[in-house]
Order: structure tokens, then sequence, then C-alpha cells
């Protein structure tokens, strides 16, 4: 589990409940990196919200420290199947 800071609440989906919802400034707990090659980071799945499979947050809605940046990439490469650095994040991610 990597730990995250939500630092982006606003235009939630009107198909995820309110009580389903991150809260900007709460530390939640990233378990699954949804990757699709091609495409990049679709999204994350935390440890303290549970949305249906079809679901999951937007990585540009939270922050990760630098300390935990290592962890992060060991997930990706995980959840991916293959191995990513830190710069093919970032261009990723500028895409998204």
């Amino acid at each position: 589990m990597i730990p995250c800071l939500c630092i982006d609440d606003t235009n939630k989906p009107y198909t995820i409940p309110i009580n389903l919802w991150v809260k900007e400034g709460k530390e939640y707990h990233i378990t699954w990196i949804k990757y699709h090659a091609g495409q990049g980071i679709q999204g994350v799945e935390l440890k303290e919200i549970k949305l249906n499979e079809d679901c999951s947050f937007a990585l540009k809605r939270f922050a990760i420290r630098k300390e935990d940046m290592g962890s992060f990439m060991e997930l990706l490469a995980i959840c991916s199947k293959k191995s990513i650095n830190l710069d093919e994040l970032i261009n990723i991610n500028e895409r998204a």
C-alpha cells in the first residue's frame, strides 16, 4: 500500500455516491494501479474506499511523497507487468 494525500476532490462523477468520494486533505492508501499499455495509468484503487470494478480514482487527485515513489513504481510494475521508469510515468501523466 502506498500512502497518498488527496489534493483534488472536485468534479465528483454523479455515478459515485458522496459517501464513496475522496476528501481533499485526507490521507489514503493506494492498493492497485489500473494501467493499460498505450493509454497509461487509468486510475488507482484505495484501501479506504471500495468502488465497483469498473471505477477507480484518477491519480491526479493524489500527491505521493517523494520517499514513497520507489514503492509506487514497484506497485506500478506489478500492476502493469512491465518495468516503467520515472520519466515514462511523468510523460504518461502529462498526457492524461
